[in-house]
């Protein structure tokens, strides 16, 4: 009987043993916007028992960042990371090990999250009267947008007040891009009534919650309009 250990392989009796194959198929088999759950099928142990496994991902960025790592038992082929950022592109790289230590790692697996719907309603919802047919509404996009929550759009709705039952009518309309204030112009209302406006934002993955209701209402008559005049001085 003899025990002889080269690098990562040990010669012990008849038997060769070595430090565990790559794990093979690493694989994302769910994928939210702040999870995945990554699977893999089980690599030539070396002759010797996989005592456990470990899982390491990283932001796939121009920039370096820390690699994370997840220790799994030996008994488990899939795990679920938490804790990720939306729409962001993470590469996950898997070992396994033995008694011998970690084998090499398996090949790259690069996964993008998904996106998540605005959290945030707008803010700052403001009602101005034009004319007796006009509202002005304004609004400031949804407070705590991180670099990775995407505003597609906003929903405008609206409805008259005099009808506690009346339903909002939802005007779709595109953002006007990363600007401070969104401004849009409802027509064709009644003369002198009153609405109740809010407004909610959109993206692929969903809508975001709604603002509370502001009121306006329209002008009696005509519309409002501003008079510049110029006054001569004689010296």
């Amino acid at each position: 009987m003899f025990d002889y250990l080269y690098s990562n392989i040990r010669f012990t009796g008849s038997a060769l043993t070595e430090k565990p194959y790559p794990p093979r198929n690493l694989r994302a088999e769910d994928v939210a916007s702040r999870s995945v759950k990554v699977s893999w099928d089980q690599p030539y142990s070396g002759n010797l028992p996989i005592t456990g496994y470990l899982l390491m991902y990283r932001k796939h960025t121009d920039r370096e960042t820390e690699t994370k790592t997840k220790s799994i038992p030996s008994t488990k082929t899939t795990t679920t990371i938490h804790g990720l950022s939306p729409l962001t592109n993470y590469n996950f790289e898997i070992v396994a090990e033995n008694s011998l230590g970690r084998g090499n790692p398996s090949r790259n697996l690069a996964v993008q999250t998904k996106e998540e719907a605005p959290a945030t309603p707008p803010g700052d919802v403001r009602v101005q009267p034009v004319s007796s047919r006009t509202l002005k509404v304004s609004w400031k996009p949804p407070a705590f947008l991180d670099d990775h929550t995407v505003v597609e759009g906003y929903y405008l709705g609206y409805k008259k007040i005099s009808v506690p039952s009346k339903t909002y009518i939802y005007k779709t309309l595109a953002s006007q891009g990363p600007v401070q204030e969104q401004v849009y112009e409802l027509t064709s209302l009644e003369r002198a009534t009153k609405y109740a406006i809010h407004v909610q934002a959109y993206n692929n993955a969903g809508t975001g919650p709604a603002s509370k209701d502001v009121i306006g209402q329209t002008l009696e008559y005509g519309k409002i309009t501003v008079m510049l005049i110029e006054v001569a001085i004689n010296h």
